[in-house]
């Protein structure tokens, strides 16, 4: 009996103690975060690993390094992008001042090699404080070619235009490793072979689709048939061009199948602005444009970035076809409208016309209003002399008034005719309608549809009236992603006047989808917002830091080159009960003012 009693109380006690012991492992476990289930799973685990003692010290490591980044301030991922805009800044200035130092050091070099180096320096440093010698210092320098090899020892890159490169370089084959034409579209053979000469490798860079050099004329195929019917000479014999004719340097490098590569991506002006270029003279080449801009200002309250301004002709005050002085009066006064409007106090502006006497009618009133072309950041031309040239508004003034005028029109902008003629009229046009970055404002003297059909400028005005409207601006929600939007949305829209921000939603730009676009309405100043979700990190720990995955890093550039500017919130802030929401508020309204 008392070994039964015994027995029993060993029994129970053995049991509390299991018990006791079973108590302590759950508080084990409660501190560890880890169910009984999954301590057994980790138990059969370790007994499976050969070397539990690196794995033990890779798991401390990782609640070390957890420790520290809890005790490290995590900075706004908006701060940080700022902070490494500046850093990018600065870095191109270090580079600038780093290539500086070097061609500073070079010069310096040479200077100590000798009193005929030295001559040569001192030649050149005269020559370019005084403009109206340096041609004659470099005739000098170009009649013994060492004396310019010597020069470019340390100046390796020389940017010129080509008469000067014929005037100044000496004739000598191969004397520097390349020339490259820039708007080589417009350089005909005769200027382009002495600066190929002078070269060993040679890059073209021009728009065969823009304007073409126009100084060497061809024969039309009407004057080809007068000429053989003159000379009486056989159908079999005649050469007449049935294709665009060799006008460039680029049309020949074209021709002799050079290396070719096609620069697609387009980032002056919205899809809008050089949509048009990209109908008739791109896509049909089979080469069009990517439109990477999305940076919009719409006009006033129309929500147009192209728009038509119908002129009321006083014909009292017509005095010739290639004058509209109504025209001009209207745009000096629409001119004064936008520069009272703080929305364009810093914005560039370029009134074009097809024909020399209306520029010299616009820079003549325009003058005599009291506004010169620097001081207040406007152009006045026509279309030849733009190439390569950009505006952020662009004011067209067409003059044609009455459709017999449109023989007027043929020989600038005409659709039809000779190859030659069709080459260079489409050129033209293409230069004259896809200079602007922000807006295009026409001004009309006569309705569309009684403008004759056959020049360029019809269809041209049938597109603003078309397209001029931004087509990606919508009031109607799309539907949300999540719930962090639908809730981010709501805040916003509270808290922000509705007449005067714009605020869309899954809005597209360059193949992506941006979150939210909020739009200033008075300023035109737009952002991109961004709801960033568990799915732009890795884990928790580089969602703490602010540390994106790499495709969301590489979509914010591209969207960014394309004008975009973005401010970005963190789901872990948005639901953070000591995380104040407002200052999301301030941020925007700042970045927008």
């Amino acid at each position: 009996m008392i070994k039964e009693l015994i027995n029993y109380f060993q029994y129970y006690e053995k049991q509390r103690e299991i018990e006791e012991k079973k108590r302590s492992l759950n508080k084990l476990l409660n501190n560890s975060g880890l169910s009984l289930p999954q301590f057994f799973n980790i138990e059969k685990l370790i007994s499976d690993v050969k070397d539990f003692n690196k794995v033990k010290e890779k798991i401390l490591r990782v609640i070390e390094i957890r420790n520290q980044l809890n005790e490290m301030r995590i900075e706004d991922p908006n701060e940080i992008s700022l902070s490494l805009k500046k850093a990018e800044k600065t870095r191109q200035q270090r580079i600038a001042k780093y290539l500086q130092n070097i061609i500073n050091r070079r010069i310096l070099e040479k200077y100590k090699e000798g009193p005929s180096v030295r001559r040569v320096i001192v030649k050149l440093s005269k020559a370019f404080s005084k403009s109206k010698r340096a041609y004659k210092t470099f005739d000098r320098l170009r009649k013994d070619p060492d004396n310019f090899l010597t020069i470019m020892d340390f100046i390796p890159v020389w940017i010129m235009e080509l008469d000067d490169a014929s005037r100044i370089l000496p004739l000598k084959p191969g004397i520097f490793d390349y020339v490259i034409f820039d708007e080589s579209s417009q350089c005909n053979i005769a200027y382009g072979l002495p600066a190929m000469y002078r070269a060993k490798k040679a890059i073209f860079v021009g728009d065969s689709e823009q304007m073409r050099d126009d100084s060497i004329r061809f024969k039309s195929n009407k004057a080809l048939n007068e000429l053989a019917k003159k000379y009486q000479i056989p159908e079999e014999l005649q050469i007449k061009p049935f294709k665009e004719p060799v006008q460039s340097i680029l049309d020949i490098a074209e021709s002799r199948g050079f290396e070719r590569i096609v620069l697609r991506n387009h980032y002056r002006s919205p899809k809008e602005l050089i949509g048009f270029s990209n109908k008739y003279f791109y896509k049909p080449k089979g080469k069009e444009l990517i439109v990477l801009n999305t940076n919009y200002l719409p006009y006033k309250n129309t929500n147009c970035v192209m728009i038509i301004h119908n002129v009321k002709v006083d014909e009292n005050k017509e005095f010739s076809d290639k004058i509209n002085v109504s025209e001009a009066e209207a745009i000096l006064k629409f001119f004064r409208e936008l520069k009272s409007d703080k929305r364009y106090q810093n914005k560039s502006i370029g009134i074009l016309s097809f024909f020399n006497r209306q520029a010299d009618y616009l820079r003549d009133i325009f003058e005599k209003a009291g506004y010169k072309e620097e001081k207040d950041n406007y152009k006045i031309g026509i279309i030849e002399g733009i190439q390569g040239d950009e505006k952020d508004i662009i004011i067209y003034s067409f003059v044609i008034w009455r459709p017999d005028q449109k023989n007027r029109y043929i020989p600038l902008a005409g659709e039809g005719g000779d190859i030659m003629g069709a080459v260079i009229n489409k050129g033209r046009v293409n230069v004259a309608f896809s200079r602007a970055r922000l807006q295009t404002h026409c001004f009309v003297s006569m309705p569309i549809e009684e403008i004759p059909n056959g020049i360029w400028i019809k269809k041209y005005l049938e597109y603003v009236r078309d397209n001029g409207k931004i087509d990606f601006v919508s009031e109607r929600l799309k539907p949300f992603d999540s719930k962090f939007e639908e809730e981010f949305y709501r805040f916003i829209r509270a808290n922000l006047p509705s007449k005067e921000y714009l605020i869309q939603n899954q809005v597209e730009s360059c193949g992506f989808r941006i979150d939210f676009v909020i739009t200033n309405v008075r300023t035109g100043r737009r952002i991109a917002v961004e709801c960033d979700g568990p799915t732009h990190f890795k884990d928790e720990i580089e969602e703490e830091c602010g540390i994106y995955i790499e495709d969301d890093i590489k979509r914010q550039q591209i969207l960014e080159a394309a004008g975009w500017e973005f401010y970005r919130i963190k789901y872990s802030d948005w639901i953070d009960k000591n995380f104040n929401r407002k200052i999301i508020l301030e941020d925007i309204i700042k970045m927008l003012s």
